[in-house]
C-alpha cells in the first residue's frame, strides 16, 4: 500500500513540475519532459537535505508541504490544466496507432519497473545497498561499507529510491528510472520538432526509446539513465534560452547541470559540450 501512495505522490510532483515550467511558447512534449525532471530534482534535494541534517524523517513534512502546494496550484489553474490535457488528447487522437503501440510498451515497462525487483549486480551491491546504509546510519557520510563505491560517489539519483525503501519495500524503486526514460523520450521528440516534421520526429523518438539497453535502464535502478535525462533537460532549456533570453530557462540549465553532476561524476564531460553550444551561438 505504501508503494502505491508513494507512486501517486511522485506523479503529483511530476504534475506540479509540469505546471511550474508550463508556458505558451513551450511544446507539450517539452513541458512534460522538463516537468518530470523538475520533480526528480525536487525529491533528490529534499532527501539529500534531510540526510545532511541527519533528520531523514523530516522529508515527510517537506513532501507534505509540497503536496499541499501542488494541490492548491492545480485547483487554481484547473482551466489551463484542462486545456493542456485537451491539446495532448488531440495529438494522441491524430496519431492513434503509434500512440497505442507506445502506450502498451510503456505500460509494460512501468510494470517491470515498479513490480519486478531489480536483480542486476550494480543495484544489489551499490545503488540500492548504499541507500539502505544511508537509512541505517541516518547520514550520507557512511562509516561502515562493503565497497568504497558506496561511500565516495555522488548520491543525486541513487537517493531517489529512499522514497520507497524507507518503508522496507522494494516495490516501485524503478519508477524514477522509468520517469527519466519518459523524460528522454518526450525531450527527444521536442528537440526533433525544432528541426523536422512530426513524422520524422516520431521516427527519431522511436529509435531512441526502442534501444534495448535504454529499455533495460528504464526498469533498473542504475544511475546512467539520469545523466542522459539531465543532458536532454539541459539541451531543451538551452535551446529555449537561446531563442529568447530569460531567467527561467537559465535557471533550468543550471539545475540540470547540477543534477547531472550529482547523478554521476562522468556527467562533467557534458559541461564542455554545452559550453561549445554557447560558443557557437555567440560566434
Amino acid at each position: 500500500m505504501s508503494s502505491v501512495i508513494v507512486t501517486l505522490e511522485v506523479f503529483l510532483f511530476c504534475l506540479g513540475g509540469v505546471l511550474f515550467v508550463d508556458r505558451s511558447s513551450r511544446k507539450i512534449s517539452e513541458t512534460l519532459s522538463l516537468g518530470i525532471m523538475i520533480a526528480l530534482m525536487l525529491f533528490s534535494v529534499i532527501f539529500q537535505v534531510c540526510f545532511l541534517l541527519k533528520i531523514s524523517s523530516l522529508s515527510f513534512l517537506i513532501e507534505g508541504f509540497f503536496v499541499i502546494i501542488f494541490l492548491l496550484l492545480i485547483a487554481k489553474i484547473k482551466i489551463d490544466l484542462n486545456l493542456f490535457f485537451l491539446q495532448l488528447n488531440n495529438f494522441l487522437f491524430n496519431h492513434k496507432l503509434i500512440a497505442l503501440i507506445v502506450f502498451i510498451c510503456w505500460v509494460y515497462l512501468f510494470l517491470l519497473a515498479t513490480i519486478i525487483p531489480p536483480s542486476n549486480w550494480d543495484s544489489m551491491t551499490y545503488n540500492l545497498t548504499r541507500v539502505f546504509l544511508f537509512q541505517q546510519e541516518r547520514s550520507l557520510f557512511l562509516e561502515n561499507v562493503t565497497t568504497f563505491r558506496q561511500s565516495m560517489f555522488v548520491v543525486g539519483s541513487d537517493i531517489l529510491t529512499h522514497a520507497f525503501l524507507r518503508f522496507d519495500s522494494d516495490y516501485g524503486v524503478g519508477l524514477f528510472s522509468f520517469l527519466a526514460y519518459l523524460s528522454i523520450g518526450l525531450g527527444t521528440y521536442a528537440l526533433s520538432r525544432n528541426f523536422a516534421s512530426v513524422q520524422t520526429s516520431l521516427a527519431a523518438t522511436l529509435v531512441i526509446v526502442g534501444m534495448p539497453e535504454f529499455c533495460f535502464q528504464a526498469t533498473s535502478t542504475k544511475n546512467d539513465i539520469f545523466t542522459a535525462s539531465a543532458a536532454v533537460f539541459c539541451l531543451l532549456a538551452t535551446y529555449s534560452f537561446l531563442k529568447v533570453l530569460n531567467i527561467q530557462d537559465l535557471s533550468l540549465i543550471v539545475l540540470g547541470l547540477f543534477f547531472g553532476a550529482s547523478a554521476k561524476t562522468t556527467f562533467s564531460v557534458f559541461f564542455s559540450s554545452l559550453l561549445s553550444i554557447f560558443w557557437l551561438f555567440n560566434n
